[in-house]
C-alpha cells in the first residue's frame, strides 16, 4: 500500500504509526458523524480483486465517494455492513463487462442475488485522476433486475467482457438462455479471457471456414 498517494487522497485514515483505517472502520465513522465527509473512503489500497479486468491498474487505490455510500443505502438499500465487505465481494465477482454508456465504467457482477434473484453488481470507474493521483471508484452497488437483458444489450453494442475462472459455472448455472455464441465465448474456457461480439463473431467465422 503505497502511504504517500492513500494520504494525497485521505490524509485523515492514516494513523500515526502508518497503519490505515479499515474500510469497514470508516463506514462506522461516517455512521457515526465523525468521518471527514469532503474527503472519499478508501476501500483498499490497490485493486487486485479486479485484476481479471484487462486495463485496470491494480496497483492504485479503489476509493468510494461519501455520497456514493449513502446513495448505496438510502436508494437502493443495501445497508453499511455489506457495503463494508465490497474488497472480499470483488474477488469473488464472476465476471465484468463495458459500461455501454461510460467505457471507462466497469459492472462488476458479484457472486450474490437478492431475495428476489435480482444479481448484484458493483460500478467500477477506473483511472480516475484525484489531483495528481489516479485511482479506481465505486460508483454504485445495486441489484440489477432484467439482468439478462442487460448483458444481451451491452454485447450487442460491441461492449468488452471479462472473464475469470468462475465465469462459466455462473452462466450455465444462471443464464443459459443467453445466445448461442455468447454464451460460447463466456463458458468455454479455452477461449479469450475478454471480448466483444465482433471478436467472437470473426472467431467463429473463421473456425467455421477452416472446417470448410
Amino acid at each position: 500500500m503505497k502511504h504517500k498517494n492513500i494520504k494525497k487522497i485521505n490524509k485523515n485514515v492514516v494513523r500515526d504509526d502508518g497503519t490505515i483505517d479499515s474500510f469497514e472502520q470508516q463506514l462506522i465513522d461516517l455512521s457515526g458523524g465523525i468521518f471527514d465527509t469532503q474527503y472519499p473512503l478508501i476501500v483498499e489500497g490497490n485493486t487486485t480483486c479486479l485484476s481479471y479486468i484487462d486495463g485496470i491498474n491494480e496497483n492504485i487505490p479503489l476509493i468510494m465517494n461519501v455520497s456514493t455510500a449513502i446513495k448505496i443505502r438510502e436508494k437502493h438499500d443495501i445497508g453499511y455492513a455489506y457495503v463494508s465487505r465490497c474488497t472480499s465481494l470483488l474477488k469473488q465477482s464472476v465476471l465484468a463487462f463495458e459500461s455501454i454508456k461510460y467505457k471507462s465504467s466497469k459492472v462488476v457482477v458479484l457472486d450474490d442475488f437478492t431475495d428476489d434473484g435480482n444479481p448484484i453488481v458493483a460500478i467500477c470507474r477506473i483511472n480516475k485522476q484525484i489531483g495528481c493521483v489516479y485511482v479506481n471508484e465505486i460508483n454504485s452497488i445495486y441489484d440489477r433486475q432484467k439482468f439478462n437483458n442487460y448483458m444481451i444489450n451491452a454485447y450487442n453494442a460491441n461492449c468488452k467482457f471479462y472473464k475469470n475462472e468462475k465465469t462459466e459455472h455462473y452462466i450455465t448455472s444462471h443464464w443459459s438462455q443467453l445466445p448461442d455464441d455468447m454464451i460460447y465465448a463466456l463458458c468455454t474456457s479455452n477461449y479469450r479471457q475478454s471480448f466483444t461480439k465482433n471478436q467472437v463473431k470473426e472467431d467463429l467465422q473463421r473456425m467455421l471456414n477452416e472446417m470448410i
